[in-house]
């Protein structure tokens, strides 16, 4: 069993595990984000110039609370937290690119996300004025499992020739933090800046230039931008009267 399938079934269990008897703990939401990407690309210093490009991703995820409440002290600070897990699955829209003689030579891929992150939110809020507005900060950290699908890239021109091996699973620790926003029916949102630490390259191979020179270069695995996320309230649980337990009105009696 692949890595991909491995990770797969492990965020499957872990849904299933908990929606049967948890379903007012979970949360559905969506999320983007805007990064930067390609000034990783390793090559002999000097040989060719690289050039930084901007990118997106989309996605749906799942959010479940941990805890009911949790606090978090440090010197004059005291904060009271929510915990969250969340997972889901998404899309970044990806590319490496470099100038030849001043001609742009740009490869585009995408890669299929899978993430499980622990996200902390603040929920008693810093500032008097933030906190009439529901918003507070957060924190998001975990790993990310991505597949990229593989392919043999071969280019050539008058000036360059270039064969590269692209795709496979590329994992990631996922750093985030920003803004938090409480809205109706337990719903919230956030917006923060983040970044994902590659443990691994996604892409290899070598280029030659118009000097015969051959170089061998790598495109790792990392990108930092802005994440904003939007998960939906939860409709409120309706009491059956049948369960209501009678008031005592007058203990004494």
């Amino acid at each position: 069993m692949s890595v991909r399938s491995l990770f797969s079934f492990a965020i499957i269990l872990f849904i299933a595990s908990y929606v049967g008897a948890q379903k007012n703990h979970w949360q559905f939401g969506i999320g983007s984000s805007v990064f930067a990407t390609n000034y990783d690309l390793v090559i002999a210093k000097g040989a060719i110039k690289t050039n930084p490009l901007l990118r997106s991703g989309l996605g749906i995820y799942a959010s479940y609370r941990l805890n009911k409440k949790g606090r978090f002290q440090w010197g004059p600070f005291n904060e009271r937290l929510g915990i969250y897990i969340q997972t889901g699955s998404s899309i970044d829209l990806l590319a490496y690119s470099y100038f030849i003689n001043d001609k742009e030579i740009t490869h585009q891929y995408i890669s299929v996300e899978l993430p499980l992150h622990l996200l902390l939110m603040g929920e008693s809020g810093g500032w008097y004025s933030l906190r009439k507005k529901g918003i507070s900060g957060y924190g998001r950290f975990g790993i990310t499992a991505g597949w990229i699908p593989e392919k043999q890239i071969e280019t050539s021109s008058d000036f360059h020739s270039e064969i590269t091996s692209l795709g496979g699973i590329r994992t990631s620790l996922h750093l985030g933090g920003g803004f938090a926003r409480k809205l109706k029916k337990s719903a919230y949102s956030t917006i923060g800046i983040y970044s994902k630490i590659g443990l691994g390259s996604v892409a290899k191979g070598q280029l030659r230039l118009e000097s015969s020179k051959t170089y061998s270069f790598s495109v790792l695995n990392f990108q930092a931008g802005l994440e904003c996320y939007y998960f939906f309230g939860q409709k409120a649980k309706r009491i059956n009267p049948k369960d209501m337990k009678p008031a005592i009105l007058c203990p004494r009696f």
